[in-house]
């Protein structure tokens, strides 16, 4: 196994006024390519910080992140958004679904960013679908569905352009712990299709279900 992701003394500070909030403060951590990894802390550790962070969605203070060897500090914006259009799927607890938007015209949005060509973006959102299990729901709206099936589209949304890495941030955070289970379910078949799966949880149990974690506190890894 490769490093898919490496974390080199990050920090992140925010000011409130005179204040100095540490969200991160010195997390250096590496996570091989075909892992399904949980990061777990509670509310306000830094591990949503994080998570942003090693999505490119959010840039540290000091230190530095490598998506396969691959230094990001110091990349423009557009070279960031190449970065997550092509290498990085996102699940978020709120689903993040457009609402006047079908389950298929949803998952198949970040292949217009590729210049997808229309025919094409509805073939592979409709695959999506079908790995997720919803092949039955392609033309519904977002409100004709349960909290499950929303969660399924924003998953199928996440692996759509194929990206090597996924991170899900509380995905099951909104959902009753069955259809929490099945989701999880989900997240480990795709896990064995070779995706690297990074979720961030504060439920134990969720976190017990991936093979490691690395538990944050305060915004320092808590070994």
């Amino acid at each position: 196994m490769s490093c898919v992701i490496r974390a080199v003394d990050i920090r992140k500070i925010y000011s409130m006024g005179e204040v100095e909030v540490r969200a991160l403060d010195g997390v250096s951590a590496e996570i091989e390519s075909g892992e399904l990894l949980s990061i777990i802390g509670p509310s306000g550790s830094g591990k949503s910080t994080l998570m942003n962070i090693i999505g490119c969605l959010d840039i540290p203070t000091s230190g530095h992140i490598e998506i396969d060897g691959v230094r990001t500090s110091g990349m423009s914006e557009k070279e960031l958004s190449n970065i997550r259009g092509k290498k990085v799927g996102f699940v978020f607890q709120q689903y993040n679904l457009l609402s006047y938007l079908t389950v298929i015209e949803n998952v198949a949005l970040p292949l217009i960013y590729q210049n997808v060509g229309s025919r094409e973006r509805l073939e592979r959102a409709a695959a999506a679908l079908e790995k997720v299990g919803l092949s039955n729901r392609l033309h519904h709206l977002p409100r004709e569905l349960s909290g499950g099936q929303k969660q399924r589209t924003a998953i199928a949304r996440s692996i759509v352009a194929e990206p090597s890495i996924i991170l899900a941030d509380e995905p099951t955070g909104a959902l009753d712990s069955r259809t929490g289970l099945e989701i999880m379910s989900l997240f480990a078949k795709l896990n064995e299709d070779g995706a690297t799966i990074i979720i961030v949880t504060h439920d134990n149990s969720i976190a017990g279900m991936c093979r490691r974690t690395i538990r944050i506190k305060d915004g320092r890894i808590d070994e």
